[in-house]
């Protein structure tokens, strides 16, 4: 029943999920195309350190917090509908879980009376 209540979209994207799974997890991996993408981040860039004078010891470091160019790896998921960012695709595909365990625990409460 609780699919019966999903949207198209959400039934497809239940199913695209279920199959990415399936692959990854029974076959040896989805092999799902990469790219590398440029980001910025905030690093810490160090300008001194020294030797701290305390019995344990250790190191004090002084630096700045700069903005710096990195590239990540980012896996896509295609489809006849296109290219996406699996980790976007696992975020829907989270959402509409949630909304299936809230609909689930309220028929409970609703029917836990009867």
């Amino acid at each position: 029943m609780w699919r019966a209540n999903r949207s198209e979209e959400e039934q497809k994207l239940l199913k695209i999920a279920t199959d990415l799974r399936n692959v990854e997890v029974k076959e040896g991996g989805a092999n799902l195309p990469m790219e590398l993408e440029e980001v910025v981040i905030d690093a810490f860039v160090e300008t001194s350190r020294v030797e701290a004078s305390n019995p344990m010891g250790g190191i004090s470091a002084w630096g700045q917090v700069r903005k710096q160019k990195v590239n990540r790896l980012v896996h896509y998921f295609e489809d006849e509908d296109g290219k996406q960012e699996v980790t976007a695709l696992c975020q829907r595909y989270l959402d509409v879980l949630e909304n299936v365990i809230r609909e689930f625990c309220a028929d409970m409460n609703a029917n836990a009376g009867k």
